[in-house]
């Protein structure tokens, strides 16, 4: 920080040195600053040295100076009274006690830190525009005005307030995070040192006439919604079986519809499973491979979790004896496998479970320890979260052993064996994590690559095939045009 003004009444005094700095008063003009300075100077020179008496003289006045018969060396011009006290009554005689300075002196009062007027805390205000404007009324500058509710009087359109700047979560040069207020919008105003002149918007609000886009009928919703509805939603909650249904189903489902219509021709279905149709991949026109192989994994996963058209996979769960472990329970919606070292046997199991209760826990317990419990989930999917958490190991075509370690340092497994009624049962599910649909469905030859099959007589292309072509924008060679 630099000063704007330093005064120094008293350069060659080399007795004492200080600096004494103030901030914020904000002067009209730097003049003003350097005289204020230079006063404040010369009330700190005028306390440097006083003198205390007491006596009882009646003719001294404060402002006079007083000659001693032997002046101090510091004031060898004498001492300028400052204040005098005196009293006396009829049991004590008339007495005086007075304060001086040195006589060559200024005598300056102090001059306290000039008042300003404070705002303390966080004041409501809105977004003001001289004409209830349809898009943000912003400066040069992108900032803002706003009006009070307490503010009654009559300023010009636009007016009401300096411009004033926002907070954001993102800000630098050429770069950061704005998404503009519009006119009546609510926000929140904070003062800088409490210094009305410097307010700042430190965020917006909802209140009753704009109700917030979030309340407890959608709160595992995350929403960004600008005024023109342009809108990004995220959800947190897990995801509704009977949606995937509508998505996964290999008889009705939105995908297979799509397929079995739009792709006519291209691709068709042999029992649980898509195959090219005959006479693709051959010429320019190349069914992808990507894409038909996430078509099966989305028929995998349906046919095992929607058996009969709801959600419901049956499996068993088996202990597996582990030397260390006494005892091991793995809990899921009002199920449980306990296994405490005795004969191992399968349990039967079924997700979603039909309890009330959707979590999913492991308890163990140790040779040398009590129970324990960890890797606590819940949710709809709890049991397949815990399951994620697992080593898997295929043992056979129909057996699985998964196998958690929760504390490294003593390196013991909690192992089970898991066996389905089909495919890998809720091991199925997990090979949906970060799955996508791939957005491209054929793959084009080019010139410089040549055709894909040389040979000399190549069959034509199904109708259907031309169609699905012609639907999705894939460019045709001219023969088959």
């Amino acid at each position: 920080m630099k000063l704007l003004v330093d005064a120094n009444a008293a350069p060659a005094d080399k007795t004492t040195d200080g600096v004494d700095n103030s901030w914020g008063e904000h002067y009209e003009t730097i003049e003003e600053g350097k005289a204020i300075a230079l006063v404040r100077h010369e009330a700190h020179l005028a306390e440097q040295i006083s003198y205390r008496a007491r006596g009882n003289p009646f003719s001294i006045e404060v402002g006079e100076a007083v000659r001693l018969d032997m002046n101090p060396v510091d004031a060898p011009h004498g001492i300028l009274i400052t204040s005098i006290r005196f009293g006396g009554g009829r049991s004590t005689s008339y007495w005086c006690t007075f304060r001086g300075i040195p006589a060559g002196r200024r005598w300056r009062t102090s001059i306290d830190k000039i008042a300003q007027p404070k705002v303390e805390g966080i004041l409501p205000a809105r977004i003001d525009s001289p004409g209830k404007y349809k898009y943000s009324y912003l400066s040069e500058k992108g900032l803002y005005v706003t009006v009070m509710p307490f503010d009654l009087d009559e300023w010009s359109p636009g007016g009401r307030s300096r411009a004033i700047r926002m907070a954001r979560p993102y800000a630098g040069a050429n770069y950061g995070h704005h998404m503009p207020l519009l006119d009546g919008t609510e926000v929140a105003l904070i003062f800088t040192a409490q210094d009305p002149n410097r307010p700042v918007i430190i965020g917006s609000l909802h209140d009753s006439r704009n109700p917030d886009l979030v309340n407890n009928l959608n709160h595992t919703r995350n929403i960004i919604r600008t005024a023109a509805q342009n809108e990004m939603r995220m959800e947190d909650n897990d995801a509704s079986l009977p949606d995937m249904a509508s998505f996964m189903r290999m008889d009705n489902g939105l995908i297979a519809q799509f397929v079995s219509t739009q792709l006519a021709g291209v691709i068709e279905r042999q029992g649980n499973q898509w195959v090219a149709a005959q006479g693709m991949n051959q010429g320019t026109l190349t069914l992808d491979p990507a894409f038909l192989a996430a078509l099966n994994k989305l028929a995998r996963v349906s046919t095992s979790l929607f058996p009969s058209g709801d959600a419901r996979l049956r499996f068993e769960l088996r202990g597996v004896p582990t030397p260390g472990i006494t005892d091991l329970k793995l809990i899921s919606s009002g199920q449980q496998l306990h296994y405490f070292n005795q004969m191992e046997q399968w349990v039967p199991f079924e997700w979603p479970g039909q309890g009330l209760d959707n979590n999913a826990q492991l308890q163990w317990q140790t040779d040398e320890a009590g129970l324990r419990s960890t890797m606590y989930a819940q949710g709809r999917f709890a049991l397949i979260r815990l399951f994620e958490r697992a080593k898997v190991t295929q043992h056979d075509n129909a057996r699985y052993v998964l196998s958690w370690t929760p504390e490294q340092s003593i390196g013991i497994p909690l192992s089970v064996q898991l066996r389905a009624e089909g495919g890998a049962g809720p091991l199925d599910v997990l090979s949906l994590r970060h799955f996508t649909l791939p957005a491209r469905i054929f793959i084009t030859s080019t010139a410089k690559d040549g055709p894909k099959n040389s040979g000399p007589n190549l069959p034509p292309l199904p109708p259907g095939a031309i169609a699905s072509a012609q639907k999705v924008g894939v460019p045709l060679p001219e023969t088959h045009r």
